[in-house]
């Protein structure tokens, strides 16, 4: 997936994103930084909305993992489970997450669990930057798990975990 098909990708199946003007700068196999303005994210100080700010990282590791998946992402219900955020100065400008594994993450391992028992978690780190300073840090576990074959999924959930129908 490149940058113009993420960015597609984000904006037609999550809304948030498109509202947000969420557009995919760096895409690589070890990382994906999105992009927002901060016009439609501000707060009324304005400055960056912190939910906006938390979402945008969110966002970056989310793809982060759908993008390393490749083909076998669109038969994975790819979920947040958990995650912390650290808000360290404002956003005073446009503002980007840069996604990645977090330290210790073993991708091979993931898919190896994915493949064999329908289900891994993975711990995805993400930097928040405005004008070259990180501004936030966010540690996210994603859950991911193999769809059925012929299954749908419906949009509901029982429990926690935001799905992005992957």
């Amino acid at each position: 997936m490149d940058r113009d098909q993420l960015s597609r990708y984000l904006r037609d199946r999550i809304p948030l994103a498109g509202a947000m003007e969420v557009s995919a700068l760096e895409v690589a196999s070890d990382r994906v930084r999105l992009g927002v303005p901060l016009e439609p994210n501000r707060n009324h100080r304005g400055t960056g909305f912190g939910g906006s700010v938390a979402t945008l990282a969110t966002l970056a590791a989310w793809s982060l993992v759908r993008v390393r998946l490749g083909e076998r992402g669109k038969r994975v219900h790819l979920v947040i489970q958990r995650q912390e955020m650290q808000f360290t100065r404002p956003v005073m400008h446009d503002f980007s997450a840069v996604a990645r594994l977090g330290e210790g993450q073993d991708w091979e391992r993931f898919k190896v669990q994915l493949e064999g028992h329908g289900k891994a978690r993975i711990r995805v780190v993400a930097d928040v930057e405005c004008a070259g300073e990180t501004c936030a840090m966010f540690a996210g576990d994603f859950a991911a798990l193999a769809r059925q074959a012929g299954a749908a999924f419906s949009g509901t959930r029982s429990g926690n975990g935001a799905d992005a129908d992957g």
